[in-house]
């Protein structure tokens, strides 16, 4: 929590900076002497870049944003639910792929759950289309025959001519050809829907095909949405929470100033269940954290990685780099805290118990490996420690020569060690 002080002293001194920024885009002698010199004008406009920064153009208001990332089924929402109890309706984790939306959840100080105010946000035209157009979806959608347009208005998918297999196919419940129009305003939820639970697994979830509905769920000045529209348009859901839990654990007074956003799970390919959206909304995940970064307001994330899986962050860091630069993954690892999570499956997984109760692998002995040589960048081999020896005294190979061990990944000389 950033105490009072503080915040107004940083509020002071982005006072005083956007006013010096001000002074000097007027100052007639500054401008001529900027305009003499290719450093300074280049040095004044990475400073005036950040100047415009939307979290610089506004009061500090000592807000944090925390963003929880991940893959399905790794422990986001799980997490989630035990530090916001009180908001258990809407976090959901008795299904697999439980998050299809980003819930936004900020600090309320009214006792009762119920009368919490909920509102959905969604994206707008440009955000929709960079959503539907990211290279990775644009690649996908091509290769499978999924047309994307863009209007002035909405985006349409048609995947009327789709080459998607037909096993898949027949699971598909919603019309091939949707249209994703941006909502004209926020949709304020009713304390009936609040309440609702059905309503909520509907908006929240990815619900299996037998379960899932193609009636419209909501409507936002006179437009209606079903369900696979809903998970592309909406940016976010916004809730609010008492903070109790977490206010416990962290032993802190105020945390009423943190922000946690829970994102859909990262995807390396699309999910069946989004239809002929499948390809777009698995890039989705990788769009809401990048407008955080775009808008400046992620100040943590937190990656979650379930033990003894892989991490799929690759699909979000390339996005990163092409849209941002190298630089944003510089200023990402500075905000990022790696959360290991289910331990426990050490002790219940089979394949994790072989693991840990076999040991540590023998790395085979120099003389009992097979060996790969470097020769005028060609790769010869593999040979047995016994060869290479011939190799050596007949003078084919030096030494000096680098060697790679089977199975290995990074060469070395290893002539020096011990017994060799």
């Amino acid at each position: 929590m950033i105490r009072t002080p503080l915040q107004e002293t940083v509020e002071t001194i982005r006072k005083n900076f956007q006013d010096v920024m001000k002074s000097l885009e007027s100052c007639k002698s500054f401008q001529s002497l900027i305009s003499s010199s290719d450093v300074l004008r280049s040095e004044f406009a990475a400073i005036k870049q950040v100047a415009d920064l939307r979290r610089l153009q506004q009061p500090c208001d000592s807000r944090v944003v925390c963003t929880l990332i991940g893959s399905s089924n790794h422990g986001k929402t799980t997490l989630m639910e035990e530090m916001f109890p009180d908001l258990h309706t809407w976090l959901i984790t008795d299904s697999k792929d439980a998050t299809a939306q980003s819930l936004r959840l900020s600090f309320s100080t009214n006792p009762s759950a119920g009368n919490q105010e909920v509102t959905i946000t969604s994206w707008d035209l440009n955000q929709i289309i960079g959503l539907v157009e990211a290279p990775e979806a644009k690649e996908q959608n091509e290769r499978s025959k999924i047309r994307v347009s863009c209007f002035e208005d909405h985006v349409e998918i048609d995947g009327t001519d789709a080459s998607i297999p037909p096993e898949e196919m027949k699971k598909f419940k919603f019309p091939r050809k949707i249209e994703i129009w941006p909502f004209a305003k926020p949709y304020p939820v009713s304390q009936a829907e609040r309440t609702d639970v059905a309503f909520i697994r509907k908006l929240t979830t990815k619900q299996e095909a037998h379960l899932a509905s193609t009636d419209p769920l909501l409507a936002v000045e006179g437009k209606s949405y079903n369900i696979l529209q809903l998970r592309t348009v909406v940016k976010d859901i916004a809730l609010q929470g008492r903070f109790e839990q977490v206010k416990g654990w962290a032993g802190a007074e105020d945390i009423s100033n943190f922000v946690f956003v829970d994102t859909p799970g990262l995807a390396t390919s699309g999910n069946v269940k989004d239809e002929v959206l499948m390809h777009c909304l698995a890039q989705k995940s990788s769009q809401i954290v990048l407008q955080l970064l775009k808008e400046d307001e992620l100040d943590i994330i937190i990656h979650l990685v379930l033990c003894g899986e892989a991490s799929a962050f690759s699909v979000l860091s390339r996005t990163l780099e092409r849209e941002l630069g190298i630089k944003a993954l510089d200023d990402l690892a500075e905000r990022m805290i790696l959360v290991i999570t289910g331990t426990h499956r050490y002790l219940v997984n089979p394949d994790l118990m072989r693991k840990w109760q076999s040991g540590p692998a023998r790395v085979p002995a120099v003389q009992e490996s097979k060996w790969f040589v470097a020769q005028e960048q060609n790769k010869l081999g593999p040979f047995t420690w016994a060869q290479l020896k011939d190799m050596v005294s007949s003078g084919q190979v030096q030494t000096s020569t680098m060697l790679l061990r089977e199975g290995d990944h990074q060469w070395s000389r290893p002539w020096s060690r011990p017994g060799c």
